[in-house]
């Protein structure tokens, strides 16, 4: 992905999302964005979602409390996830590529990051751009799974004190936040 496409998708996902709005089934409520983040999610992923949320344009401070069907609230998590992994996976390929002082261990283990990430942010992208748009849910758990355990490859090859691990359990935490709030849709 060229620094242009990340561009095009940090300013375009959050559209992106605003016009994904899907009829899956029968109508559901309207749900309270501040209701998700805080009594569905619980308080070990409320200051997350809330981060989620001001990202994807949900101004949770409003007088009147942002409402959205389920589907919009997975949908944003989703996008939340893509452009995080965009952001990782350039970082890796621009450290492995230019910066001299990496010793060959590390080069190795950002090489297989890039690789990793190509999964993990192609099986987000998907989730994010065709199955949940589609409302057809089969393999969405397998789409997160495939996720996560493309970041937790990627942890496991980084030494802990490099600036890329930090990026990489940031991008976990919001997969698993994504993973999390397909619970509104039942999953």
């Amino acid at each position: 992905m060229t620094m242009l496409k990340l561009i095009l998708l940090l300013v375009l996902a959050p559209l992106g999302m605003a016009a994904a709005s899907t009829d899956c089934g029968p109508p559901s409520l309207p749900l309270n964005a501040s209701f998700v983040c805080r009594d569905i999610l619980g308080t070990d992923l409320e200051d997350p979602c809330i981060r989620m949320m001001t990202w994807g344009g949900i101004d949770m401070s409003a007088p009147v409390p942002h409402e959205e069907g389920a589907i919009e609230y997975v949908i944003l998590a989703a996008w939340f996830a893509v452009e995080s992994l965009g952001v990782t996976r350039i970082t890796a390929r621009n450290q492995r590529s230019h910066n001299a002082s990496l010793s060959g261990h590390e080069r190795e283990a950002y090489e297989g990051c890039v690789k990793d990430y190509a999964l993990a942010g192609s099986s987000m992208a998907r989730v994010a751009a065709e199955i949940l748009p589609s409302c057809r849910f089969d393999g969405l758990r397998d789409e997160y799974i495939r996720v996560l355990v493309s970041i937790d490859r990627c942890t496991d090859r980084l030494p802990a004190k490099t600036p890329l691990h930090a990026m990489v359990v940031a991008d976990r935490f919001k997969a698993w936040l994504a993973y999390r709030v397909s619970v509104l849709i039942g999953l």
